[in-house]
């Protein structure tokens, strides 16, 4: 990668990864000047958040706990947490899982709105810890949120410190962990191909999709193989990171569009579209495919590539990462439309977000050759 004449790059967050690493909270918390954080966990996370809990048994903070909340993010429950947090006088917010609903609760807190709208972007926020979880896909950690109908975004809304230990990840089924990981893989492959790339974004990027590439075949092969969910939980973090330096996708978006006409998870079609995605992109020099294969392949094999072929291999790996995990396990669909979706949705995501994009789609509906790169 050339080094661009000017670029900005910007991540607030400290990671602290490994066994038994929730027992740093408290001296974590405290030096973000905190001594009564908020804890806010998402139902999804089980009573795993017990673990977090018991982090500050010998410590001297003192600690309030939410659990059992909405995995998705509304303005009612958001204002009730703002003025117990209020009430309280908290002064730092623990996320456990889910993340949106704690980024809205400090926005409220920090700037004494009860109302997005008045959002300034401008004023620094209270400290916002993230434990990461099972099925975390890197938006927890990224500058967006989403609040019901409404996305924002703001780098304020990066949390200081993410904590990845190996306790938090419980086993979960086949479908939902393959979700996150090819959304987290679609975070950060297109952050690696954006032609406005640089070379921290790349690096972020980059590092997420080789855990990814190394963790999600291994644990759909063993559920309980803890290595590889925390590389997964890792690459979350990093893809997170990388996404917030870049441009939302098109595959993100299309994700999320037949996500909501189907009720199913985003990352299931983000899995099955991308590498099509891609190559339509690559193939009009929207994007650089080629940055891919080292990531993906390894050096040698960037290195034995010719340089006109290294965008086709790249692609060609991620079908390949499809075809590992249908093997083994068949219920894992590598089609739209063994996704349940509806064939005339094509037509219509193509014309709401990019129309020369319906071939690809068409192709990634019955998983047939594009043949668009060489």
């Amino acid at each position: 990668m050339l080094l661009p004449e000017q670029y900005e790059f910007h991540c607030p967050l400290k990671t602290i990864s490994g066994l038994r690493a929730l027992d740093n909270l408290p001296v974590e918390l405290d030096g973000l000047n905190s001594k009564k954080p908020l804890i806010l966990c998402t139902q999804d996370v089980g009573n795993v958040f017990k673990q977090v809990v018991n982090a500050f048994k010998d410590s001297d903070l003192t600690i309030g706990v939410c659990d059992q909340l909405p995995t998705k993010a509304d303005l009612a429950t958001i204002r009730q947490l703002a003025v117990l947090y209020r009430e309280k006088d908290c002064d730092a917010i623990v996320a456990v899982g889910g993340a949106d609903t704690a980024k809205g609760v400090n926005i409220m807190v920090s700037e004494q709105i009860d109302d997005f709208k008045d959002f300034s972007k401008s004023k620094p926020l209270k400290p916002f810890v993230l434990v990461a979880a099972s099925l975390q896909t890197g938006w927890e950690v990224s500058k967006y949120a989403q609040i019901e109908d409404l996305r924002l975004e703001s780098h304020l809304l990066m949390p200081q410190l993410a904590v990845i230990d190996p306790r938090m990840l419980i086993n979960t089924e086949a479908e939902p962990i393959a979700a996150a990981a090819w959304t987290t893989m679609t975070y950060a492959a297109e952050a690696a191909v954006n032609l406005e790339n640089n070379p921290l974004t790349y690096s972020y990027a980059a590092s997420a999709i080789s855990f990814i590439q190394s963790g999600l075949v291994s644990v759909i092969e063993n559920l309980k193989q803890s290595k590889a969910r925390l590389e997964l939980a890792n690459a979350a973090v990093m893809a997170g990171c990388a996404s917030s330096n870049a441009k939302l996708g098109l595959v993100q978006n299309l994700g999320r569009y037949f996500g909501t006409k189907t009720g199913k998870e985003p990352g299931l079609f983000m899995g099955v579209m991308l590498p099509y995605i891609l190559e339509y992109q690559s193939s009009i020099n929207q994007i650089n495919a080629a940055r891919l294969l080292l990531p993906l392949g390894g050096i040698d094999d960037y290195a034995r590539c010719p340089e006109n072929k290294r965008a086709r291999m790249a692609l060609d790996l991620l079908y390949v990462i499809q075809d590992q995990i249908y093997d083994i396990n068949d219920e894992l669909a590598t089609t739209l439309s063994g996704l349940g979706l509806a064939k005339k949705y094509l037509a219509e995501a193509a014309k709401e977000y990019e129309p020369g994009c319906l071939k690809a789609l068409e192709a990634a509906w019955e998983r047939k050759a594009l043949n668009l790169v060489k």
